[in-house]
């Protein structure tokens, strides 16, 4: 999702892995009809977890509830200091003043994006509307930190 709403061209490389996945398992179909409704595809996607090496090399690590926050620094201690939620993240993204991105400090309390998985789709479809919000804020933040 966020990388489609950066758009083609963007020099923000996105990827996406879980706390708890089975790797390479597809996106359930009850989320790709969503994703689908929404313009997105997501039909080649396949799980992976997220460990040190795919953490290591992240400017910035967004997560969607505090205890994915805690798996992730539990797993990749070094970045514990880049990861987000994705509630406060388009406020804390900067410039890094060399053509990249750094977390600002601090920042106000954010809240949990529920996990949708196993939800009814009408529930589903409401925290997809939240998930793009918020990922529609943190792509203007980063295109603006790297114009």
């Amino acid at each position: 999702m966020l990388r489609a709403a950066l758009g083609p061209g963007s020099p923000v490389r996105v990827s996406s892995a879980g706390v708890r996945p089975v790797p390479g398992t597809p996106v359930p179909d009850e989320f790709v009809a969503q994703l689908v409704a929404r313009g997105l595809d997501a039909s080649g996607h396949r799980s992976r977890r997220a460990d040190r090496a795919v953490l290591g090399g992240a400017d910035v690590v967004v997560v969607m509830t505090r205890s994915q926050r805690t798996a992730v620094t539990t797993a990749a201690p070094a970045v514990v200091r880049r990861v987000l939620l994705l509630s406060e993240a388009a406020d804390r993204v900067l410039p890094d003043g060399a053509g990249g991105v750094r977390v600002a400090p601090g920042g106000a309390p954010a809240d949990d994006v529920v996990d949708p998985y196993g939800l009814p789709p009408a529930e589903i479809a409401l925290v997809l509307d939240r998930i793009e919000r918020e990922v529609g804020r943190l792509a203007a933040t980063l295109r603006d930190a790297l114009a």
